[in-house]
């Protein structure tokens, strides 16, 4: 069967391979075999492959953070799924192949009328923007959140979520274009980034110190100078949310950039305290205290294209 294989940590061009690659065994008791219909291109993909992950798997290695399938075959005991149902892989089970064999403990059915690959994209990004929102905030009806790069996967679902916590949301984007796209779906105030957005997005809002920031980085562009010029503006003490290696050159920037010199890569045992959900996600943090050691953000940023595996 056909799968995309790293044979070698560096650049994914070089390493990633369309091979092919044994069929797996039938399933065992409480295991079902699913064919994959679609997995998602995370960053966090990406990273693996580049081998500046939180692991590095033994090469050579098939690879995929999450993905949905069609279950093929079940294992004696299996009971909550049927063939031709549809559901999730297991998170970071190397979805990038077509088909293969899991546990069937936590799978359930999903909608059988839903877009498979929007289903592909359960996994990550929507259970991230919920626990940004909830886990590090006490945020209330009618409170603000402001998050960066508000048109990216997590950036959606957190409107969405927002929307249905009755909050509040300014949206910053980075493209002009965007801001009636991000309007349509619910952002209360969508900005364009610039050295003064801070100060408009505050004006824009109504409320400036009711707002908690949900600080979000760009990846592939200059991730550095927005979370710098955010944090100025921001007093809060917080977590900075960002991919490992990222986080500590994100941190130096914002104390460059007016950020408060405190801010700083959060302890291992930070990490072991987030909820199990988001340390799946394996985000790393980084933490700061600003004039107000009440206040707590946080945020993430991610993005998700799908690729059929068929």
């Amino acid at each position: 069967m056909r799968a995309v294989q790293l044979t070698a940590f560096g650049n994914p061009v070089d390493g990633l391979e369309y091979v092919d690659i044994p069929e797996p065994d039938a399933p065992g008791p409480n295991q079902v075999l699913i064919g994959v219909e679609f997995s998602p291109i995370n960053p966090n993909d990406l990273m693996v492959a580049q081998g500046i992950y939180a692991f590095r798997p033994p090469l050579p290695t098939v690879i995929g953070n999450e993905g949905v399938g069609r279950v093929l075959a079940v294992g004696p005991g299996v009971e909550s799924v049927k063939v031709g149902d549809r559901v999730l892989a297991p998170l970071s089970s190397f979805t990038w192949r077509e088909r293969m064999v899991i546990s069937a403990g936590g799978l359930s059915t999903l909608p059988p009328d839903a877009d498979p690959q929007q289903l592909a994209m359960l996994a990550i990004n929507p259970p991230t923007a919920a626990l940004l929102l909830s886990e590090y905030v006490d945020l209330k009806p009618g409170e603000w959140a402001v998050q960066n790069a508000a048109n990216s996967g997590v950036g959606r679902w957190v409107i969405a979520f927002a929307k249905m916590r009755g909050l509040k949301t300014v949206n910053i984007v980075r493209r002009p274009e965007l801001v009636a796209e991000l309007e349509a779906t619910g952002g209360d105030v969508v900005v364009v980034d610039s050295p003064d957005v801070s100060e408009r997005a505050r004006s824009d809002a109504l409320a400036p110190r009711h707002a908690r920031q949900l600080c979000g980085h760009e990846l592939g562009s200059d991730v550095h100078q927005p979370a710098g010029r955010y944090l100025q503006a921001c007093h809060h003490a917080g977590l900075f949310l960002g991919p490992p290696g990222i986080c500590g050159q994100t941190c130096a920037s914002s104390r460059a950039g007016g950020g408060d010199d405190r801010l700083r890569p959060a302890a291992h045992s930070r990490d072991r305290d987030l909820p199990p959900l988001l340390h799946q996600r394996s985000h790393h943090a980084c933490a700061t205290r600003r004039k107000d050691p009440s206040r707590r953000v946080a945020g993430s940023r991610s993005f998700s294209p799908t690729v059929p595996m068929r």
